[in-house]
């Protein structure tokens, strides 16, 4: 399956895709953010000196669209502030000190249910804090909540990664199978769509030998091969790609469907069989920058630096460390940022692996209008973001756009056309807050 534009990206997997998964040690401290989210930001329901246990809710989520923050190591609050985060500059974010302990809170318990209504399903999402990393870090339970009003006909299961170096929901799928392939038998037959779609990319050979014996005599089930294209992963793409039709971002409710993320199936899994709140992050840590390149498993709020420090460091000369993919991830400006629920990877890159940053003049050679998936004219929308007129950027398509970074990539000027989006969707923003807040004030 094959979707308009797109480019075909090297994967790079061979430093890290047969490596296992390792353990981090605890960090002395973690950084809980409370924007690990859309949404509203969790209000902290803790305060400096309070002892907290690991799985305790530290911040409670507040608003129609937020999540809960549970507490991911034994400890005391040291502190309650602003911190760096790994998406953008800043974000209030709860410090604790480890004892070392790791004390749970005693709530993780055994359930024996094999089924579970689409109500269970959306309240242990709500109350174990699940975010998907398949809808830009949409809280699941009001992902699933969509179910309610409209019927989903159409569920579908990603484990699309194009990005390079990035393979964390692969390397899941290696070692939590049958967990996985559970928590969608159990979403499928909570929502009673008419098909349940496996989308898988054509490179994951062993993934799709694995699931064809698995789901073979199966009719709950159906593989679908998908491209190996970026960003075939977006969940709109992929839900145009499969249904024959297109998908507005943020509107497959519309058309009867969902996306969710293999990796999210697998942390709804341990909140209904455990009660488990997400905590945890698989991550990929790859490039050529790092000694050694690892498949780990890290306690959310664990900073950057610390993850870094026990895959052996930096070799090289350093010039960039990318959170959650090279296309679409975030370059970090510290390595005091912690991770969060939604991180899948860390990749070091050395200077010698990347080309002058240096930007000429658009020649309109029309490729990144050619190759955009979402069939706009991202020149146009940055010519306008770069002469100040951020509210003209909508009718050109700005809130169409799914910051891919596509248009960056294959630009023969080196022209940062994702940055001057990204830009003029946040001045919209911040003006129209500002706009609300006098408003309200008058």
């Amino acid at each position: 399956m094959d979707f308009h534009g797109g480019i075909k990206l090297p994967l790079n997997h061979e430093l890290t895709l047969e490596k296992p998964i390792v353990a981090l040690k605890h960090p002395g401290r973690v950084v809980l953010l409370l924007s690990q989210h859309q949404g509203s930001p969790a209000v902290a329901c803790v305060a400096p000196g309070d002892t907290v246990r690991t799985f305790d809710v530290v911040a409670r989520g507040m608003g129609a669209t937020s999540c809960d923050v549970h507490s991911s190591v034994s400890g005391k609050v040291e502190a309650i502030g602003e911190f760096p985060h790994p998406h953008y500059k800043f974000s209030q974010g709860i410090v604790i000190a480890s004892d070392g302990a790791d004390t749970p809170n005693g709530e993780i318990s055994v359930c024996e249910k094999e089924s579970f209504s689409l109500a269970e399903i959306i309240d242990a999402s709500a109350k174990c804090g699940i975010v998907d990393s398949a809808s830009g870090m949409l809280p699941l339970s009001c992902k699933l909540s969509s179910a309610r009003e409209k019927p989903i006909h159409y569920l579908i299961i990603s484990f699309v990664q194009n990005e390079p170096y990035v393979h964390n929901s692969e390397t899941m799928m290696r070692y939590f199978f049958d967990e996985i392939m559970h928590a969608v038998s159990w979403l499928a037959a909570a929502m009673s769509p008419k098909f349940v779609f496996l989308a898988v990319p054509y490179h994951m050979h062993k993934l799709l030998s694995t699931l064809d014996t698995a789901i073979s005599g199966s009719k709950d089930f159906r593989i679908i091969r998908v491209t190996d294209k970026y960003p075939q992963g977006n969940e709109s793409i992929l839900a145009s790609c499969i249904l024959k039709t297109h998908v507005k971002p943020g509107r497959l409710a519309d058309a009867n469907c969902m996306v969710v993320d293999a990796s999210t199936a697998f942390f709804l899994y341990e909140a209904l069989k455990y009660r488990k709140p997400q905590i945890d992050c698989y991550i990929t840590v790859s490039g050529y920058g790092i000694t050694k390149p690892s498949n780990v498993k890290a306690r959310v709020g664990t900073p950057i630096s610390e993850i870094v420090a026990q895959c052996g460091g930096f070799c090289g000369t350093i010039n960039s460390v990318v959170v959650s993919g090279l296309m679409s991830g975030f370059s970090q400006y510290t390595l005091d940022a912690p991770v969060i629920k939604t991180t899948s990877a860390v990749t070091v890159l050395p200077t010698e692996r990347l080309s002058s940053p240096h930007e000429d003049g658009c020649m309109r050679c029309k490729k990144c209008i050619d190759h955009c998936p979402a069939y706009l004219n991202p020149s146009s929308i940055n010519r306008l973001s770069r002469a100040g007129r951020h509210h003209d950027t909508i009718a050109e398509g700005l809130y169409s756009c799914i910051e891919c970074g596509v248009c960056s990539y294959i630009c023969p000027s080196r022209i940062n056309i994702t940055h001057s989006i990204i830009l003029s969707k946040k001045v919209i923003m911040e003006r129209s807050v500002r706009e609300r807040e006098l408003n309200a004030r008058s």
